[in-house]
């Protein structure tokens, strides 16, 4: 994968406004020099996930972990008609994913097992990864979405895991993923997470990744006819500069 990071060296001098003003223009400059790029193939490896944009061919397995995992994700999304999980709602799902991506505003991923795509030792970080001949696992989904940049360099994570994949890791792997792509990739300063009070699992998991509690928003989102609570977490560059 090329990287398609702007970098400078600044000056010790500069300071206040026009600190300020260069950080607002390099926010530009990224926002920019992403917009319309060819995102086709966008694949992110960490140790135990691949990363990579959906495709057609990934309907049945998409449909099949949303539905066996319905009753535990709509405990903390809004659940969904029979209509929005056909074939053609995903292909809709996939022109919207495209077109967002390419606007550089929303980045959507499906999570699969690394372990079936890539041999143990390309993993390690032996070599450069080499793509397997093997069925791969779908896990769950994540997004880095609501990407503004200028003198805000945000976005707003979101993720999901199907039932039977909850507790291994899989989840955290995925955060770590984005977290470096949206760093060091788009040139985010700061990532946001907005997360219901009684979801633990999710609330450790933030946590873990490196996030903090900033506050607690009420009636943020509603979700299945109630508005719910959210705790808003976020994760800055400046705590991430590994």
């Amino acid at each position: 994968m090329s990287k398609m990071k702007l970098s400078w060296s600044k000056p010790s001098w500069i300071t206040g406004r026009a600190k300020n003003a260069i950080e607002v223009a390099n926010g530009f400059m990224m926002s920019t020099f992403m917009r319309g790029q060819n995102y086709d193939g966008l694949e992110l490896v960490s140790d135990r996930v691949l990363l990579r944009l959906p495709r057609l061919s990934d309907y049945e397995a998409w449909r099949d972990l949303r539905t066996q995992s319905r009753a535990h994700i709509t405990k903390w999304e809004p659940d969904w008609q029979d209509h929005d999980i056909t074939l053609e709602a995903f292909k809709k799902r996939l022109e919207g994913d495209a077109l967002q991506m390419r606007a550089n505003r929303r980045f959507s991923f499906l999570i699969f097992k690394a372990e079936d795509t890539y041999n143990s030792d390309d993993i390690a970080g032996n070599s450069d990864p080499v793509l397997e001949n093997s069925p791969q696992t779908l896990v769950g989904g994540i997004s880095l979405s609501d990407i503004k940049m200028g003198n805000r360099c945000s976005g707003s994570l979101g993720y999901w895991i199907g039932h039977q994949f909850v507790r291994q890791g899989y989840g955290s792997a995925g955060v770590a993923a984005v977290k470096r792509y949206g760093f060091f990739q788009l040139g985010l300063h700061r990532i946001e997470a907005a997360c219901q009070p009684g979801n633990v699992e999710s609330l450790k998991l933030l946590k873990k990744s490196g996030f903090e509690r900033e506050g607690l928003a009420r009636e943020y989102l509603k979700i299945n006819g109630n508005w719910c609570d959210h705790e808003l977490w976020t994760c800055r560059k400046m705590n991430n500069d590994e």
